[in-house]
């Protein structure tokens, strides 16, 4: 392995394999102490995978599904070996792809949904009255969704944007910040309607349909809603900023 962090999660791993002891109705087992350094040892694992190869990946989704059968009685010798395997797995493809961006950031020869500089700006807004935490994830997330070109998805994330920040401008709704925001200039109207009108049918569209007989998938012009939304984060720093 040459990436150190999960070299050394690996070896933390195989410590492990020596301390199975033989319980009388599930077989072999780790004590208490080592059930929590095998789920220390796992979570920090998928941690860095999830920072080098991004959410979606199947390095973490596997390492995910052993944690989860592993939760409250502990890894089997043979789930112990998998994860391991799977590190090693990881760090193959880490070195095979390159080292990607941290989650939400651009990948380079392609723009991300949400500016980086944007988030940036909101992840230093003071937090006297609003905690923006769920609101940087989300932006984060609609990066990752729109990079992976998983266009419903990326629909769905935006339009929970939109029903997350109204009480900012002191509304209840998304449909009042656009129609009675204080001061609100044409071109911050245009945007938040858009988003709005256009958006909101888009992704119940897509949150609501039913199986059909025939289905044409939607194509990234469809959800291409990038400057409204940057408007709309704009005008939010504007209101927080010092």
């Amino acid at each position: 392995m040459q990436n150190e962090h999960l070299e050394k999660l690996s070896n933390g791993l195989q410590a492990l394999e020596n301390n199975f002891s033989s319980t009388p109705s599930i077989g072999k087992r780790l004590d208490d102490d080592d059930k929590a350094e095998f789920e220390r040892l796992t979570m920090e694992a998928k941690a860095v995978i999830d920072d080098e190869l991004g959410l979606l990946n199947d390095f973490s989704n596997r390492l995910g599904s052993i944690m989860r059968s592993a939760s409250g009685v502990g890894p089997s010798p043979g789930e112990l070996k998998t994860a391991r395997s799977i590190l090693e797995g990881a760090d193959n493809r880490i070195q095979t792809k390159g080292t990607r961006p941290r989650l939400g950031m651009a990948v380079p020869g392609k723009s991300s949904y949400v500016g980086t500089e944007r988030i940036t700006q909101i992840k230093l807004l003071p937090r006297s009255k609003w905690d923006f935490t769920r609101l940087v994830r989300l932006l984060e997330e609609v990066n990752i969704t729109h990079e992976h070109e998983l266009h419903m998805a990326t629909a769905m994330v935006v339009r929970a944007i939109t029903d997350h920040v109204p009480p900012i401008f002191g509304q209840p709704d998304f449909a009042r910040v656009a129609n009675n925001h204080s001061g609100t200039q044409s071109s911050f109207k245009k945007s938040t309607t858009h988003l709005h009108d256009s958006l909101r049918n888009i992704a119940n569209s897509h949150l609501h349909q039913h199986i059909r007989q025939s289905e044409v998938l939607p194509g990234p012009q469809q959800v291409d809603f990038k400057a409204d939304l940057d408007v709309l984060l704009g005008e939010i720093v504007r209101l927080i900023k010092p």
